[in-house]
């Protein structure tokens, strides 16, 4: 009787050996990862730091390159190391001129396990050559750890790489900010300058987020903040609002308080901190921006509101973004043609939570709200992905978002492109890296060999036209886009009561003109299960 017992205890035993070797592999050693790969003599290394899950966006980013090669006739993509099958591989796309030996390397140095952040670069920097640039910024706290890293880093074989970031858009560094100075008297650093002199941001930063929904809005009689149902009339132009122009401009001049203007912030998110400050500046700063429509909207100030936590459900809020919503509720203006804003500084999630709360319980408070954010409800969530993750029927309420690309530069149906741009999938972020990778092959496959980093940035900062400002950042008013998904009513109510047949969502592109519709507005089909897609189809299945 003891042997089947012993034998049971010492395949436990075993076991559990063999689970805590296997535990102290993966967290002290990490998954077996290739190195660093050597850079054959005349070609250039840049390094593409970022998760071993972020699958998709390497992907995205090799249809960028594809995209690209459009342009230059004479470029040579070659992917056929770009998706290796053995997941250890360091994936690599390679580009090259026609006539010309040396070849540009694109390298992606995985994140996993013990391969962080830091080691990536020790071991890079380790190699002869360095790197010409390091590619990373995936979100504003990887790149801002990225860029600390490098900025600490002093050991470079030769000359020190640049840094490009992607999609990092935060203007300061807030956790550093916060954790340092948690008494708030100091201003945080710009992230542009934490590794200062060469970091190049190929996005737009939350501030020109902000400029530029603020600007749009502004702009559109249909989102204008209002404060009652004369002044809205009087926003339209003269040929259509004579009839009221003398009552409209008589209550023009009455001491009425402005368009009132709310904001939540989730404390525990950076990217919301930074980007209600910067909604803030625009708004009420020493020198907000004024709109040159005919009725301009002017703010003097803005009700924030910090949410502690931004985790809960897919619908049902968490109890603080319960009482924000039930606070806001209290404050917002409701009367005949009043409209407020509201800021809503979150990814998804939060976002349609505290949304959903407020249509739930007031089902019309849509017409007396805008909500505006940044880029972090994109357009696959609104269109390709409207039947579950925004479904305008529980969010009826305007949503004015932003995007750094256009979403709807399809490809034809027939097209033959290796990665061909289709919808209902948004295509802003191939064309996002597809202009990243423009101005290196511009600035790289010039007269005379490849350049090193220090003259890569010369030439990055001389670029005809510009693309940059003296800091590294994106220069504004160069590629803006506006999401703006607007709920449609029809008077079928008892008594005339408005009632939600849908929506409808348009692209909107800045040139030197002001905004400018792009394509077609495309209807947004819902019932009340969300069982239709953003094209009003029934999903199969």
């Amino acid at each position: 009787m003891r042997r089947p017992v012993l034998t049971i205890v010492l395949l436990i035993a075993g076991t559990a050996l063999l689970t805590l070797g296997i535990v102290y592999r993966g967290v002290l050693l990490g998954p077996p990862t290739a190195g660093v790969q050597e850079v054959p003599e005349g070609d250039r290394e840049i390094a593409f730091i970022h998760t071993s899950t972020n699958l998709t966006t390497w992907e995205r980013f090799v249809a960028g390159a594809f995209l690209t090669a459009r342009k230059f006739p004479d470029l040579i993509v070659n992917d056929s190391q770009a998706f290796p099958d053995d997941s250890t591989t360091v994936p690599e796309l390679v580009f090259e001129m026609k006539g010309r030996s040396e070849k540009l390397r694109i390298r992606w140095y995985k994140l996993a396990g013990g391969m962080n952040t830091a080691r990536w670069i020790d071991l890079l920097a380790k190699r002869d050559p360095a790197p010409l640039a390091i590619i990373g910024g995936g979100s504003s706290d990887r790149a801002i750890e990225l860029a600390t890293v490098l900025s600490q880093e002093k050991r470079w074989q030769g000359i020190a790489p640049l840094l490009f970031l992607t999609q990092a858009t935060a203007s300061r560094d807030w956790p550093e900010h916060q954790e340092n100075n948690p008494d708030g008297f100091q201003s945080p650093p710009s992230l542009i300058d934490i590794y200062k002199g060469r970091t190049f941001r190929f996005c737009f930063t939350n501030l020109q987020m902000a400029q530029a929904v603020v600007d749009f809005v502004g702009r559109t009689p249909e989102l204008r903040p209002q404060r009652n149902m004369l002044l809205s009339l009087s926003s339209f132009p003269p040929a259509f609002s004579s009839p009221w122009g003398t009552v409209a401009a008589l209550v023009a001049e009455q001491d009425l308080p402005p368009p009132r203007a709310f904001a939540l912030k989730w404390e525990d998110d950076p990217y919301s901190s930074d980007l209600t400050e910067e909604f803030k500046k625009v708004l009420v700063g020493a020198n907000p921006p004024r709109h040159d429509s005919h009725f301009p909207w002017e703010c003097d100030q803005l009700d924030v509101t910090g949410v502690p936590f931004s985790v809960g459900g897919f619908y049902r809020a968490n109890s603080y973004e319960h009482r924000a919503a039930e606070q806001l509720l209290k404050q917002l203006p409701t009367e005949l043609g009043q409209r407020s804003l509201l800021i809503v500084s979150a990814n998804t999630s939060p976002a349609r939570r505290v949304l959903r709360s407020l249509c739930g319980a007031a089902p019309l408070i849509g017409q007396h709200l805008v909500a505006v954010t940044g880029d972090s409800i994109g357009f696959s969530t609104l269109y390709r992905d409207a039947g579950f993750a925004w479904n305008i029927r529980a969010l009826p309420v305007p949503l004015v978002a932003f995007t750094h690309a256009n979403p709807i530069a399809w490809d034809a149906e027939d097209t033959k492109e290796p990665f061909p741009l289709l919808p209902p999938n948004g295509t802003d972020d191939a064309y996002r890296n597809s202009e990243l990778i423009t101005q290196f092959i511009r600035t790289t496959f010039t007269t005379g060999p490849l350049p090193d980093a220090d003259e890569l940035a010369t030439r990055l900062h001389q670029l005809d036209p510009p693309f940059f400002d003296e800091h590294g950042d994106r220069l504004a008013a160069s590629g803006e886009y506006i999401l703006w998904l607007q709920p449609l009513f029809e008077p079928n109510g008892p008594m005339g009561t408005p009632v939600l047949s849908g929506g409808e969502l348009k692209i909107y592109h800045r040139n030197t003109k002001g905004w400018k519709q792009v394509g077609d507005s495309m209807k947004i089909g819902t019932n009340e299960l969300g069982f239709m897609d953003g094209r009003g189809d029934r999903y199969v299945g």
